[in-house]
């Protein structure tokens, strides 16, 4: 293989040695030797990874049940090729590259250059700088926004269209994609810090729901109803949006974030969800990312370049308002406990 530079030895990597939904008791850093590289094949030395709500569903062994310990975790990331095997033709050493592949969560990562492939993973595309903000943009939280709207949700232009969780990394993606769109957005958070971040995207209304109930403000304000609804909190906020949706409405979970740490799906009451269907034509959507493999590549790539001057408008999150910046691998463990506090809005990143 081809090589940038002297590559060390050995280098560390995250990895669940026991499943649980507490991060930080799941996983351990591990050290292996630098691997060999097979023909197809490119070695990646991150600089940043993007931390997802979904890392302890991970953890905990949920997205693979008969998958034994131990194993890698981390969906995301962004670094340079530092080697290349003898037949890439892609990729060439010292690109940079973002990709979503498991196992992300590692001072180094292999991917198959998997030119031709249109199943199974890694997705990835060269940028011009290691910027964190790709990650946002067209890593695994702008690919659900973009894919779930357009693929699973038909958004169309001047819709109204509401976003639960909206200041997330996710979240604040799809208000970016729903305002391209001239779209009416109503978006979700929790304080009065994340409402001003969302105003300041272009939410036209922004629930504060620690000082007003979704379901009232939805009732009073919006009785035509929503046409699209981002779902990714279960509960309650489901709840309002499937009883709020427009005739016709499109309701898109992507998540039930409010039972992750527990483990548990929120208990919702839906004896009356085919009458509430049925009497409005609407419908509720299930929306995982790998299920839309065929339309990741050229996503990524369309996202990247719509977004290339319009950098500035994602917000990343890396701990330092706290005081403790999140760096290395111990720093993914202190992101993702951070995530799951609610006191983040952007996209979460550690810079290894």
């Amino acid at each position: 293989m081809a090589m940038t530079g002297v590559l060390p030895t050995t280098f560390r990597k995250l990895m669940v040695v026991k499943k649980s939904i507490n991060f930080r008791e799941a996983v351990s850093i591990v050290t292996s030797p630098i691997p060999t590289l097979k023909h197809n094949e490119i070695l990646v030395q991150n600089k940043y990874v993007g931390i997802n709500a979904s890392d302890i569903i991970r953890s905990a062994g949920k997205y693979n049940l008969s998958e034994t310990v131990p194993f890698e975790v981390g969906f995301e990331g962004i670094g340079k090729v530092v080697a290349v095997g003898n037949d890439v033709k892609k990729y060439k050493k010292n690109d940079y590259i973002l990709y979503i592949q498991s196992g992300a969560y590692s001072e180094y990562t292999v991917l198959p250059e998997n030119e031709e492939s249109d199943e199974g993973l890694p997705i990835s595309s060269t940028v011009r700088e290691p910027k964190p903000e790709y990650i946002a943009i067209a890593g695994a939280s702008g690919l659900t926004a973009k894919l779930a709207l357009d693929k699973c949700g038909e958004m169309k232009t001047g819709e109204t269209v509401l976003i639960t969780a909206a200041a997330g990394g996710t979240g604040h993606t799809a208000v970016l994609l729903a305002k391209q769109k001239n779209c009416h957005v109503i978006g979700t958070c929790s304080s009065k810090e994340k409402a001003s971040f969302l105003k300041a995207l272009g939410c036209d209304r922004v629930v504060i729901t620690k000082e007003e109930k979704l379901q009232d403000v939805l009732t009073s304000e919006y009785p035509n109803g929503v046409d699209v609804v981002f779902e990714s909190i279960g509960g309650e906020f489901f709840t309002a949006a499937l009883s709020s949706l427009a005739v016709g409405g499109r309701l898109i979970i992507i998540g039930f974030i409010s039972g992750y740490k527990s483990g548990n799906i929120p208990e919702m009451n839906l004896q009356n969800l085919p009458q509430i269907l049925l009497a409005k034509s609407a419908s509720v959507r299930g929306f995982y990312l790998f299920h839309y493999f065929k339309y990741t590549r050229e996503a990524m790539k369309e996202l990247i370049h719509e977004f290339e001057d319009k950098i500035d408008k994602i917000h990343m999150d890396n701990g330092k308002k706290t005081g403790k910046e999140f760096i290395g691998l111990e720093g993914i463990i202190d992101g993702v406990e951070y995530l799951h506090s609610t006191k983040s809005y952007g996209k979460v990143f550690v810079n290894l």
